[in-house]
């Protein structure tokens, strides 16, 4: 019986440098994941929730109801857009599911922190109505 090292191929030899061929191509066509680093997933969060703080307070310094409406829905609209673009990102960067939620929480906590904080400085300072 001859084997592979004779330099005689046989249907299982064949089919043995077939499969392992097979393997080799596989690995080569393969590219690699589009990822972001954990820390540029946290800067992305920390630069749209100062963004998103800020909101909050123009958001509580508002006096008219048609006012507060109009900013509420702006706030809206491009704070989902925000929350869309952060999930994706926090997606890529290899945090676990239940980090990836602990950051959104906070994330969704700014703004209404800093509605508070308008609404706070609104009521105790009437420099603020010549202000604004």
């Amino acid at each position: 019986m001859l084997s592979e090292n004779d330099g005689v191929i046989t249907p299982h030899s064949a089919s043995k440098i077939a499969h392992d061929s097979s393997h080799e191509q596989a690995v080569k066509t393969e590219e690699p994941e589009s990822t972001v680093s954990k820390s540029a997933a946290i800067i992305l969060v920390l630069a749209i929730g100062a963004h998103n703080f800020f909101e909050g307070i123009a958001f509580g310094l508002q006096r008219e109801l048609g006012s507060a409406g109009q900013l509420a829905a702006g706030i809206l609209i491009h704070k989902t857009a925000a929350a869309v673009s952060l999930g994706g990102a926090f997606a890529r960067s290899g945090y676990t599911t239940r980090q990836i939620i602990l950051f959104l929480g906070i994330f969704s906590l700014i703004a209404p922190i800093g509605i508070i904080i308008g609404m706070q400085i609104a009521s105790s300072n009437k420099l603020v109505d010549v202000i604004f």
